[in-house]
């Protein structure tokens, strides 16, 4: 058996450099990233373990509010609905921040149209590419009651769906699984 010729560290440091390069190959424009991302969420949401969705269940894209847009929502057959804001982790920490609070805007306009109590909110974003900022979304998320759904960088979801779309679930939980 043939010896590595790197070293665990000067691997981990190019696949770094590699994500990174592929993070920022698309990261000129906010909004051609924000609907790369969109367009991602919508093929592989219903992949998406943490959602449970059933096949009885209803999924809105940019469903208009008073207040704005929610980004995604889901009517599940049992009643409960989700909220979801998506945010794009390229434009970093605050940005994301700042879905805590449009997500409990719309959550709270959903259930007083819909006459329900029952609404879970959701913040998904692609990493920022910092795991010690992706790991205080979550904490903020879990302590504003908020279920995290932190996703890789939007450069590598692209390029794990182009190639291989029925991969990009398993990316997600490898990346992001033992955190959530």
């Amino acid at each position: 058996m043939t010896e590595p010729c790197l070293s665990p560290g000067a691997e981990a440091a190019i696949a770094d450099i590699v994500r990174r390069a592929l993070h920022m190959a698309i990261a000129p424009d906010s909004d051609h990233a924000r609907a790369l991302l969109l367009e991602i969420v919508r093929r592989n949401l219903n992949r998406d373990e943490h959602l449970r969705l059933g096949l009885e269940d209803q999924i809105v894209f940019g469903l208009r509010l008073e207040s704005g847009a929610a980004d995604v929502v889901i009517f599940h057959a049992c009643g409960l609905i989700t909220v979801m804001d998506v945010r794009v982790g390229d434009q970093g920490i605050e940005y994301i921040a700042q879905g805590l609070r449009a997500v409990e805007q719309a959550a709270q306009e959903v259930a007083v149209k819909c006459l329900t109590s029952w609404v879970r909110r959701c913040l998904l974003w692609s990493s920022t590419g910092d795991s010690a900022e992706d790991a205080t979304l979550q904490f903020l998320c879990e302590r504003s009651g908020v279920l995290p759904l932190a996703w890789p960088l939007l450069g590598v979801m692209v390029a794990v769906s182009d190639a291989m779309p029925e991969s990009l679930p398993a990316a997600i939980e490898a990346e992001f699984g033992g955190t959530r």
